[in-house]
C-alpha cells in the first residue's frame, strides 16, 4: 500500500451504501475523478466531455469516477442531475462532515472549488490535482502515451 492508500477515505454510492475512494483506483488503468457539486458551472459544462472521455478509455487505460461534494442532504439536487446526464461511470457522495479532512489527507491539499480533477496512476498513486476547465485531450495523450 502506498502512501496515498494510508488513509479511508470513505464515501457513500448512490444507494447510500458506505465505500472507500481507493477501492475505484489503482486497478492497473488510470482513474480521472472529478469532485463536482450540484450548483457548479463549470461542472455542468464539462460533464459531456468527461463522458466522452470515459467511453473513449474505459476497458482499455483509463476510466472516470465523479465524486459529488455536497453529501446526501441535497440528494435531490444529485438525483436530478444524474438523471439529466445519465453518466456511464459512477458517481459517490461524500460524507460532509469529514471531506475536507479526508481531501486533505489524500492531497495534502486543501480543497478549493468545484470541478477539481484528480489524476491516479494504474498503481493507485496521486499524479495530478486540476482545478477548473481541463483539457481532456492532454489528459488522453497523457494516460495513452504511458502505457
Amino acid at each position: 500500500m502506498g502512501m496515498s492508500q494510508a488513509h479511508a477515505f470513505l464515501l457513500q454510492d448512490m444507494e447510500g451504501e458506505r465505500v472507500d475512494l481507493m477501492d475505484y483506483v489503482g486497478d492497473g488503468s488510470w482513474t480521472l475523478m472529478m469532485f463536482w457539486a450540484t450548483d457548479c458551472v463549470a461542472c455542468e459544462q464539462q460533464k459531456p466531455a468527461l463522458e466522452a472521455f470515459h467511453r473513449m478509455h474505459h476497458g482499455a487505460d483509463a476510466k472516470v469516477v465523479g465524486v459529488v461534494t455536497d453529501g446526501f442532504e441535497l440528494k435531490d439536487e444529485i438525483d436530478d442531475l444524474m438523471a439529466k446526464h445519465d453518466p456511464s461511470y459512477p458517481n459517490l457522495v461524500v460524507y460532509s462532515d469529514v471531506f475536507f479532512k479526508q481531501y486533505e489527507e489524500l492531497t495534502n491539499k486543501s480543497f478549493r472549488v468545484t470541478p477539481t480533477f484528480l489524476l491516479f496512476g494504474p498503481n493507485g498513486e496521486l499524479k495530478g490535482n486540476l482545478y477548473g476547465y481541463v483539457d481532456f485531450n492532454a489528459i488522453s495523450q497523457h494516460v495513452t502515451s504511458q502505457n
